[in-house]
């Protein structure tokens, strides 16, 4: 939080910080994620793993009761901490919001949908009083379960398709209360969703992607926060295909630290030059979309997830082969278009399982300079896992810019306190406003000032 000694507006911000980065010993390691752990993941549009106080955790059931628990990382071993969800049909889907120091799982389920906030004290994730709350008011179908995201206004929001209606709902009370059920659009056979956040021309918005499962294509809306929760923008016309492929209800959302968005879709087709994954950029100056073919026929991908690399301006796409191994292309943040061409890597294999669904983390991933993505087998009951050094494991050759997402309020007289959001704030030495520096400034986060 920032005080300003002069009046300020939203134009002009800086940011000036110093590093020490420490040697980069990162190696790349694949192996079974635990002896115990179910190599039911299902639904490759639901996070499962994530960094936090420099450990990696994930959300995998255990074959000893086949409940749901959260798991550390620990020198190299995978181990159960806390029990999270009871029911084996349950689908959780995670969320981490740094600047609370909360984790925030929703369990989707056919009749019952769970919602459980824990906090990290410093040590140790804990349940939270009054958790989980019931959300019965949204069931969704096994195979194509809810999403979650959390706006930078604090409002949970929760998306399905079900019915053939792609719905949301949302809670600003912590999930205490949910609103009615809003409808976004009509016409989906069924498909999973994925959503995300991103901020531009000064304005939050929520997005949600919906893939179908046969013509309606891949949808995409968006919400401006702050307007009335029942207005979206439907951009889904801009989506154009690459070939003659057809969507087949797989779908991953990212965002990069300029805003720009990322679909990653899996697709069906008929010819061996037809597209089996497609990979949608939204510009973040224009909201113009390109698209881009990624694998074709001759080479399929399912469960199809892209993770931003900030540290080296990259983008990784992992898929599903049909050979049934995880595998993997990584090209430059502005160079998607060269991403067809680009050999795929496999990352797991293993010649006892036939893998079919993975999962990768929500967050940008950049300081910890590797990036952790899970890989389970339902046929072999086998969960697999892989830490992959970001652009080899070599150190980066400069520490990230610091990016401003956004700022509150946008202006205001002497004296107004400011908040400050982005990433890459960790170690910030100067703010200044209109080039005035502020008298007194806490850094709260990374992604917090």
């Amino acid at each position: 939080m920032g005080y300003i000694r002069h009046r300020f507006s939203a134009t002009f911000l800086s940011l000036l910080f110093f590093f020490m980065l420490p040697p980069n010993s990162f190696a790349q390691t694949t192996g079974l994620f635990s002896g115990e752990s179910s190599g039911f993941i299902e639904s490759p549009n639901q996070n499962k793993i994530f960094y936090y106080q420099n450990s990696w955790w994930a959300v995998a059931r255990s074959t000893l009761d086949n409940d749901w628990y959260l798991w550390q990382l620990d020198s190299g071993i995978w181990t159960r901490v806390l029990l999270i969800d009871g029911r084996r049909s349950a689908r959780p889907d995670l969320y981490v919001d740094p600047n609370v120091d909360k984790l925030y799982i929703i369990a989707s389920h056919k009749s019952t949908p769970k919602l459980y906030r824990l906090t990290h004290d410093g040590t140790a994730w804990n349940m939270d009083a009054g958790f989980p709350k019931n959300v019965s008011v949204f069931p969704a179908d096994k195979n194509y379960p809810i999403s979650m995201i959390r706006d930078p206004s604090g409002t949970l929001w929760l998306f399905r398709l079900k019915n053939g209606n792609l719905d949301a709902i949302y809670s600003n009370d912590e999930g205490t209360t949910w609103s009615a059920v809003l409808n976004l659009d009509t016409g989906f056979k069924s498909g999973l969703t994925d959503c995300g956040t991103f901020y531009t021309n000064g304005n939050d918005y929520v997005a949600v992607a919906a893939a179908d499962v046969g013509q309606k294509g891949v949808g995409f809306y968006i919400h401006r926060v702050g307007d009335p929760d029942s207005v979206w923008t439907n951009e889904s016309a801009s989506l154009a295909p690459v070939g003659n492929e057809i969507t087949d209800g797989e779908v991953s959302l990212a965002v990069a630290a300029n805003q720009a968005v990322y679909l990653f879709i899996s697709t069906s087709a008929n010819l061996d030059s037809d597209p089996t994954s497609v990979l949608y950029r939204r510009d973040p100056q224009t909201g113009a979309w390109e698209s881009h073919l990624i694998t074709s026929a001759a080479h399929r991908w399912s469960s199809p997830a892209a993770v931003i690399d900030e540290s080296y301006g990259q983008i990784y796409l992992f898929g599903i082969s049909n050979a049934g191994e995880l595998e993997y292309k990584k090209v430059a943040q502005g160079a998607e278009s060269t991403a067809g061409a680009v050999a795929p890597t496999v990352l797991i294999a293993d010649s006892t399982a036939i893998l079919d669904y993975l999962s990768i983390p929500r967050d940008i991933v950049g300081n910890d300079l590797e990036v952790a993505v899970l890989g389970g087998s339902s046929d072999a009951n086998k969960l697999f896992y892989s830490l992959l050094p970001l652009n080899g494991g070599t150190p980066p050759p400069s520490t990230p810019a610091p990016v401003v997402r956004s700022f509150s309020p946008t202006s205001g007289p002497v004296g107004t306190s400011v908040v400050i959001k982005g990433e890459y704030f960790s170690g910030a030495s100067l703010v200044e406003f209109n080039g005035t520096s502020a008298l007194v400034y806490t850094v709260d986060s990374d992604s917090q000032i």
